[in-house]
């Protein structure tokens, strides 16, 4: 048993790791065009309360620690439970008193090790999600505006507050790394305690009237160092449960379930006119665009960003739109790619 074991192991652990990556990377697939395509909709105006960089971050970082649900947090609490269960029950078997020491030995084990991790690195590991979307955001906000930062002498103030980001990232990140540090030397230190009281019982049984045999006396002292190798990963699971938890909550508030009234939430192809042959140059000479008193407003805004624009574009015409920063050009561009986009007039 023990050689069969012994030469099992590697090779089972690497068709568990081959079968337990491939569901999860085929789930992470389908999560991430999820995730892309309930955004898509919502670009930009919907998405308004997000920065890009921090919307990078989500729907990359995050959504990959999604994936750590399947496979550090149900798999690991399983996998170890059974075990745990299993052993005790087996080490029962062969000697009642050393199977209740390991029972108790594990609970302790596990309730300490769970404690001492909540204690010490649960915020940190609530904050990292939105931590590296903060560092996300900041980065790209200054290799984005290098140019005009340096130019008006702003630069050094961004990069303070960069570095900053950076600091506040690095210190939850370490806090964490602290409370799995004293998690796994709670369960190293009871895993030694459980070797000990397995000793403490097993060695007079040796002797007694219903004494066990040597091998039986092998596997009482054994079993304990085994099964805590395997009962690390609870622990561990659960402070991977709080990391999932934050990540999803951030990827739900990227991607609401309802949509802005301000944004048009279902294509009409009522002013569309497709051609009858993708590749023809001709066009009507009739307008393909009126408007008339147009206003938009940004989502969750009360006043309009733009309004009383009337517009008339004959194919082949070109706008030029003029006016100082905050004017609503930007507002009324995206207004009108909106309005092509849901009616599927893109040959304007």
């Amino acid at each position: 048993g023990v050689r069969a074991f012994a030469l099992g192991r590697s090779a089972f652990r690497y068709l568990e790791r081959l079968a337990s990556h491939d569901a999860a990377f085929r789930q992470l697939a389908d999560l991430r065009l999820g995730v892309f395509a309930r955004i898509l909709p919502l670009a930009p105006a919907g998405l308004g309360g997000t920065s890009r960089g921090d919307l990078l971050s989500r729907l990359v970082r995050d959504v990959d620690d999604l994936q750590d649900f399947p496979l550090r947090v149900v798999q690991p609490l399983a996998t170890a439970g059974t075990l745990a269960i299993m052993s005790v029950v087996g080490v029962w078997l062969v000697l009642p008193a050393a199977g209740l020491t390991l029972a108790l030995s594990l609970l302790a084990a596990g309730l300490l090790a769970t404690l001492a991790s909540s204690v010490l690195s649960a915020r940190s590991e609530r904050q990292l999600a939105p931590l590296r979307g903060t560092l996300a955001g900041e980065v790209l906000e200054v290799a984005e505006n290098l140019d005009v930062l340096t130019a008006f002498g702003a630069l050094d103030a961004r990069l303070a507050t960069l570095a900053a980001a950076d600091d506040r990232l690095r210190r939850a990140s370490l806090r964490r790394s602290l409370g799995v540090g004293v998690q796994g030397a709670v369960l190293s230190l009871f895993a030694g305690l459980a070797t000990v009281g397995a000793l403490w019982v097993a060695i007079p049984a040796l002797s007694g009237p219903a004494g066990i045999s040597g091998p039986g006396f092998a596997v009482v002292v054994l079993v304990p160092t085994a099964v805590f190798e395997v009962f690390g990963m609870i622990p561990l699971a659960l402070g991977v449960w709080r990391q999932v938890r934050s990540s999803a909550a951030r990827v739900a508030s990227a991607v609401p379930t309802t949509v802005p009234a301000e944004i048009p939430a279902e294509s009409s192809n009522e002013f569309a006119t497709e051609p009858a042959d993708a590749t023809a140059t001709t066009v009507s000479a009739r307008p393909v665009l009126e408007l008339t008193d147009l206003g938009a407003r940004w989502p969750g805004s009360s006043a309009p960003a733009v309004s009383g624009i009337s517009l008339r574009l004959a194919p082949g015409d070109r706008v030029h739109l003029a006016g100082p920063s905050g004017a609503g050009k930007t507002t009324l561009a995206q207004a009108l790619a909106r309005f092509l986009d849901y009616t599927g007039s893109y040959r304007l």
